[in-house]
């Protein structure tokens, strides 16, 4: 599987933790080619889930599922998985949860 390249900046030292955790996750889907919940499941008490609403990636593409893993108690990574292309999209680091669109 790839991952969209995002370019992060580790704000201050107390997120250097979630940003490791991202980059560890990275490392495993990118680098070791695993799924993200076998890369979820390798890094521990993540929190891989399905949020059970969809997006759609670029015009004109199939509606993907929304999931996201838990980098902190308030961190996440919001991503869809188009198991087609063998592409993982993230679309947002950070807040709890992706906010839904209205």
């Amino acid at each position: 599987m790839q991952c969209s390249r995002i370019c992060l900046t580790k704000q201050n030292p107390k997120t250097h933790l979630y940003w490791r955790k991202y980059s560890d996750f990275q490392n495993l889907v990118r680098g070791q080619r695993l799924s993200p919940a076998e890369a979820a499941k390798k890094l521990g008490d993540v929190h891989y889930e399905r949020l059970g609403r969809q997006r759609i990636v670029n015009a004109g593409g199939p509606r993907l599922d929304e999931y996201t893993i838990r980098l902190s108690q308030e961190h996440r990574v919001a991503f869809t998985i188009n198991e087609e292309t063998r592409t993982v999209h993230v679309f947002q680091i950070g807040e709890h949860y992706p906010k839904k669109k209205k």
